[in-house]
């Protein structure tokens, strides 16, 4: 299950498997059940899918909203995101990682 949660969220932020990582079962976490095979796989991937949109909306946002990021201004439905970067729809030259973002913001 943990392969398909993987899966899922590294597709829901745009980002490669690699540098993804689904944790849970650790005591520092909400209580939760135990789902298990692809019954438990199928429930939790929804959640995680939309987590992993919201996040990235987050980040978009994030990036339009920074002066100092290519996409300042940018309309954020002709953002696109894969591999970790945001480019502007039709320009793929104009954009950031993910990356390069969060370094501005990490404060």
């Amino acid at each position: 299950m943990i392969t398909v949660l993987t899966q899922v969220a590294a597709d829901a932020l745009g980002i490669g498997l690699a540098e993804t990582r689904v944790e849970f079962g650790d005591t520092d976490y909400p209580a939760t059940g135990s789902p298990v095979g692809s019954n438990g796989a199928m429930m939790v991937s929804a959640a995680v899918h939309n987590a992993g949109l919201a996040v990235r909306d987050q980040l978009v946002a994030l990036a339009v909203g920074d002066a100092k990021s290519p996409l300042h201004g940018a309309d954020p439905a002709m953002i696109t995101v894969a591999s970790g970067r945001m480019t502007l729809a039709g320009d793929a030259g104009t954009g950031e990682t993910y990356a390069a973002l969060m370094g501005r913001h990490r404060d």
